[in-house]
């Protein structure tokens, strides 16, 4: 835990690197947010190209990207809160728009 960071918003995904970058653009487009955040993206042993959307949000959002064997959502989101440096941590999947 990191008191510097008061929420990990860890994104769930697998195979899906459309929706992960529809998602990943709504969280770009929060203005004037005074909470602290990260993000985390966990790739559930995805044989898609998500890293590649990771990337197109280099320099307008501060991504870690995290990928794991195949082990499904109880255990990404495990491996996601394992990984959270936050005080407060929120899951959401990859088709989720904020």
């Amino acid at each position: 835990m990191n008191p510097k960071i008061d929420i990990s918003l860890i994104v769930l995904t697998y195979n899906r690197p459309g929706p992960l970058k529809r998602c990943l653009e709504s969280i770009a487009r929060i203005d004037k947010c005074e909470t602290s955040f990260e993000i985390l993206v966990i790739d559930d042993g995805s044989t898609s190209d998500n890293k590649s959307v990771i990337d197109g949000f280099s320099g307008r959002l501060e991504i870690r990207y995290l990928q794991k064997p195949r082990g499904g959502v109880a255990s990404a989101r495990n491996y996601g809160g394992a990984n959270a440096k936050g005080r407060l941590i929120a899951f959401i999947a990859d088709d989720y728009i904020l």
